[in-house]
């Protein structure tokens, strides 16, 4: 229609201002877009299994990922659409498809992946720890929620699994006979496995899908170890001093006599350790198993937390 000067001079265009009324050219120029979306919509499909509509309008955004600004934006006006149709179903709102394409810069934090594991000492506050890291990196948590997704995975009770949590089995003859094929067996369970182990093989999995989801924070259950050949892994280990610890649990369990504290802790911490030695081989708490080591005592939660997760910032930038 205009030649080919526009390539190198863009103010060509103007002379396409003379065809705005010519209805053959329009409708040329209609057919050839939607060819093109026709032949995007088959490479789409072909890559991703989705099916695009040709007929939809093509809301098309290319450009560097960011956590905020455009994309953002397109994100809101889907939501908005959204909203609409659901207050007014019969409003007349045409087909749109919405298409993000991007790639973030090589030093892009938020665009690439970090698991960061917490074993944690009773009392030293790895869980509160490990939520302040979550909202320093905006990234979800997992704890009890391992436990609910675990009792929905394999058919079982939720409560009877919380009591059974990071405890290891009480048939020892059952998992030496499995040996190393526990971590292995899947959600396909003997019947005669002792429950520990079940909850053990369902929150392996299960951490496995979490991690392979995205960035996010896991505490305890052997996480460590489940995920260990993971290259995109940050394993940390919080301890406390006992007098820290002991105040720590007074505030946090009232319900819990001052005299039997340091027992409770014990305890805990017997048990914590044997389900990781018995599931792992591994020693808990040995530094060698962690990438850090850290004493909340020294540096409070709350810095404890931002140390972790500028470590992990300085992992996703390397």
């Amino acid at each position: 229609l205009i030649g080919s000067e526009f390539r190198e001079d863009a103010t060509h265009l103007i002379e396409l201002a003379k065809y705005k009324d010519d209805a053959e050219v329009l409708n040329r120029i209609a057919d050839i877009k939607h060819h093109n979306k026709e032949v995007f919509a088959h490479f789409a499909f072909n890559r991703t299994g989705r099916r695009l509509d040709a007929d939809s309008i093509f809301d098309v955004q290319i450009k560097r990922m960011h956590e905020y600004k455009r994309q953002l934006l397109n994100i809101l006006k889907i939501i908005a659409i959204y909203n609409e149709i659901l207050e007014n179903p019969n409003a007349d709102i045409p087909k749109q498809t919405f298409i993000f394409g991007c790639k973030a810069a090589p030093g892009y934090v938020m665009a690439k992946k970090i698991i960061i594991t917490i074993a944690r000492q009773f009392g030293s506050g790895g869980r509160e720890i490990g939520e302040r890291i979550g909202k320093l990196l905006g990234i979800p948590v997992y704890d009890k929620e391992l436990i609910k997704d675990a009792a929905a995975k394999g058919s079982l009770n939720e409560e009877v699994l919380r009591i059974t949590d990071e405890s290891a089995a009480n048939s020892l003859l059952y998992t030496l006979a499995m040996g190393s094929n526990i971590i292995g067996a899947g959600a396909h369970f003997d019947y005669k496995m002792p429950l520990n182990d079940k909850l053990f093989i369902l929150q392996s999995d299960i951490i496995k899908e979490y991690a392979e989801a995205g960035s996010c924070v896991i505490i305890g259950r052997c996480a460590d170890y489940v995920l260990s050949e993971r290259d995109d892994l940050l394993k940390v280990f919080i301890y406390g001093d006992i007098q820290h610890r002991e105040a720590r649990i007074r505030e946090r369990y009232p319900d819990i006599r001052s005299s039997q504290i340091i027992d409770v802790i014990s305890k805990t911490d017997k048990r914590r350790s044997s389900y990781y030695n018995f599931y792992t081989g591994n020693k808990w708490g040995a530094h060698d198993n962690y990438d850090v080591a850290i004493n909340s005592s020294t540096f409070g939660i709350e810095k404890t937390a931002e140390i972790i997760a500028e470590l992990a910032k300085g992992l996703l930038t390397e």
